[in-house]
């Protein structure tokens, strides 16, 4: 389906459903690797592990893994398990997406694709997810796939950017597909604080787990803060400020102050910018 015929509802709900809502708080105490293993796996039906997956193939994933997890919890795939580690990195792969910044194939087309993408793997964080909370999955996928919807956020913002100039402004559908740009401004925020949440969840992902998420976030924030609202970054570097007065915030040294500087800087050159512009 071209993005042409696409609401701009959909793409904005796209967005916001792939902000990672942060679990109550409790131990996870799901450590024994009880997931099924690659041929097991495989078995199933699920797309070959050794090249990208398209948002077909994505889709395919979502469902057998919701199949899973509908029975065990556990037998979902691990991160870095010996038995099913390679499925599930296939699963959060940066490879995954590079097919959407192929700019030979036209922009619609990838933006459709795209989102059918993301909607997929958002039923997969859903998943695993549910299994966290019945303490069956342990916190450190839960982190891989907070990252995954990072990067897939990253892509989505640079696909819808060279998208919306393509729309004619006396296109009768030009004001609400830019209503539904800025619904995902907002649902970008929640990613983004919801990511920040997570460092503060002790009881839910360990230090080297939370560490692993700013390196996540170094690698996305350069590039999705720009997106967010002037709003929206004063509350996202209100709330760095405050996990970084956290006592129990030195634990994430040096990677959390670096990241705390390298936002504040861009946040900065952002708001010089748009001022600018207004004079």
């Amino acid at each position: 389906m071209a993005v042409a015929s696409l609401s701009a509802n959909t793409i904005a709900s796209g967005a916001e459903s792939a902000a990672p809502s942060q679990p109550a708080t409790h131990s996870a105490s799901a450590s024994a690797d009880d997931s099924m293993t690659t041929a097991q796996f495989a078995e199933l039906g699920l797309p070959p592990i050794d090249r990208a997956w398209s948002s077909h193939d994505m889709s395919k994933a979502a469902k057998i893994l919701q199949d899973v997890a509908e029975k065990k919890y556990g037998s979902l795939p691990r991160y870095r398990s010996p038995k099913s580690g390679d499925v599930f990195a296939r699963l959060t792969s940066k490879q995954n997406l590079d097919r959407y910044k192929d700019h030979s194939v036209d922009v619609d087309d990838r933006l459709s694709e795209a989102i059918n993408y993301l909607q997929s793997t958002n039923e997969i964080f859903k998943a695993y997810l549910s299994g966290f909370l019945k303490k069956e999955v342990p916190g450190g996928e839960l982190i891989e796939l907070i990252g995954m919807h990072l990067r897939t956020s990253v892509v989505m913002f640079d696909l819808v950017d060279e998208f919306l100039p393509t729309i004619k402004k006396d296109d009768p559908t030009y004001a609400t597909r830019m209503q539904g740009f800025e619904r995902m401004k907002g649902g970008l925020a929640s990613i983004v604080a919801g990511s920040l949440k997570a460092l503060t969840e002790q009881d839910n992902y360990t230090v080297s787990e939370r560490v692993r998420l700013i390196g996540y976030m170094q690698d996305t924030f350069p590039e999705l803060i720009p997106h967010l609202t002037p709003e929206a970054r004063t509350q996202i570097v209100a709330q760095m400020e405050t996990i970084a007065g956290d006592p129990s915030s030195t634990q994430l040294q040096p990677g959390l102050d670096q990241l705390r500087s390298k936002v504040k800087t861009l946040i900065e050159r952002e708001e010089k910018a748009r001022v600018d512009r207004t004079q």
